[in-house]
């Protein structure tokens, strides 16, 4: 009879098992002159992380590893504020600078070239834009450098040669990323978060404002003309992510409490529901004892890796106070988001783990890098055999059939508050409080 419990508690907790997902602190030591901006996943076990240092004779910040993160050393011929990283394969990757600056690593980040001709904006402290975003197409070859007041250059052959697209923007907006699948670009931004400024011999005192305004820009053919979507949203749009030309997400954020979500839409960004963040569990949140607020404010990263499975970065930290970060996991396309528990104590100590995650790059679903301020890398891993990324569908440039079949074009959520679609002009549009934000 014993043999039968035995079998019967085995088979038991071997279906019943949470997945296995866990977190390593990297390199983050708390260093307050020190913050990464930008990281990129080259794959499982190459990444880059890039950024500034407020002292010393040498600003720049960039390291990369080639085994997992479990060391980092270095790049090379990288001399810059970098502020985007990504990669378009193992070896092709690009850095975006805070005065609009280009490189290229052709070597999976071990050494990077500066592009002039890719650099938008004047390229110096006087006259400059601010690379928001690089965005990349699922082949690797088609590039875009998103420039945060409307000034944008791309590629057509992962960086060779390159030609510039202007954007007239919404005053007071800036763009904050993009996604480009087949001859679909989407483009997104809103109004940054202003943290509130006492006044001082320099600067005028601020109260500071939340983040709002978010816009959605559409082109069908590659970036020669573009429409508008939507504008004037409740939310800034801070991250968007495509998985066909009618599926897609982005994060949004107010940095209100409450104001953290994930905007859904089945029809192309025509209109989005807004999926709200649930609050974050006593345990991940720094100083809760104190106070500090469980309910998130503000989402900045959503990635899908086919049409059921993707992963969202949000923050308790509101425009005018910090807070803490949370990753999430959704496997039903962005219907529920489950909190992956174990960041915060991930940490050496707690002031580190408090510290503002700024940029996230994800391999799969299985693992991604978080890096932020006082150089902060973290390393997400889920381990669950069982969780096939692609689960629902892959990505495709093609719309799926279930969603072709339909009639009305209308997704099934609330409404966003967009308007009617209209033509996207050119010139430039604002910059500073996105530059504000990242270094507050």
């Amino acid at each position: 009879m014993w043999r039968f419990f035995l079998i019967t508690l085995l088979i038991s907790s071997l279906f019943s098992a949470p997945a296995s997902a866990s977190w390593l602190n990297q390199l983050g030591n708390g260093d307050s002159n020190a913050s990464y901006i930008g990281v990129g996943a080259a794959g499982p076990s190459r990444a880059a992380a890039c950024g500034y240092v407020n002292t010393g004779s040498s600003p720049q910040v960039l390291y990369a590893t080639t085994s997992t993160g479990d060391s980092w050393s270095e790049g090379g011929g990288f001399a810059g504020y970098g502020a985007a990283l990504e990669f378009a394969s193992e070896s092709v990757g690009f850095i975006g600078g805070l005065i609009g600056k280009v490189w290229r690593t052709t070597d999976g980040g071990a050494s990077w070239i500066e592009l002039p001709e890719a650099t938008v904006g004047g390229g110096t402290m006087m006259d400059s834009d601010f690379v928001a975003d690089i965005a990349i197409s699922p082949d690797g070859q088609t590039v875009w450098v998103l420039g945060a007041s409307g000034e944008c250059a791309v590629s057509d052959d992962q960086g060779n040669s390159w030609s510039k697209v202007e954007l007239d923007l919404l005053a007071g907006t800036s763009i904050t990323a993009g996604a480009l699948l087949g001859d679909s670009v989407w483009i997104v931004g809103g109004t940054s978060p202003e943290e509130p400024v006492e006044g001082s011999d320099f600067e005028d005192p601020s109260p500071g404002h939340p983040a709002g305004d978010g816009f959605v820009l559409y082109s069908a053919d590659g970036g020669d003309s573009f429409d508008l979507l939507a504008s004037g949203l409740e939310h800034q749009l801070t991250e968007v992510s495509f998985v066909n030309p009618a599926e897609g997400w982005a994060a949004a954020a107010t940095y209100l409490e409450g104001g953290a979500a994930i905007a859904r839409t089945s029809d192309g960004g025509e209109s989005w529901e807004l999926i709200q963040i649930d609050g974050f569990p006593d345990g991940e949140v720094v100083g809760v004892g104190m106070g500090a607020s469980t309910v998130p404010a503000g989402c900045s990263f959503v990635e899908f890796f086919g049409r059921e499975v993707g992963v969202a970065v949000c923050t308790t930290a509101t425009f005018d106070s910090d807070g803490s970060t949370g990753l999430f996991l959704s496997v039903d396309g962005g219907e529920s988001w489950e909190h992956q528990l174990g960041y915060k104590d991930s940490f050496p100590n707690q002031l580190i783990a408090a510290g503002e995650v700024i940029d996230t790059a994800m391999v799969d679903c299985h693992r991604g890098w978080l890096v932020g301020e006082g150089k902060i890398i973290q390393r997400w891993d889920n381990d669950d055999a069982d969780l096939d990324c692609e689960q629902g569908g892959a990505p495709s440039e093609d719309v799926p059939e279930d969603l072709a079949e339909q009639d009305d074009g209308s997704s099934d959520g609330d409404d966003c508050g967009c308007t009617t679609p209209g033509a996207a002009a050119v010139g430039p549009g604002s910059l500073i409080s996105l530059i504000l934000n990242l270094f507050r």
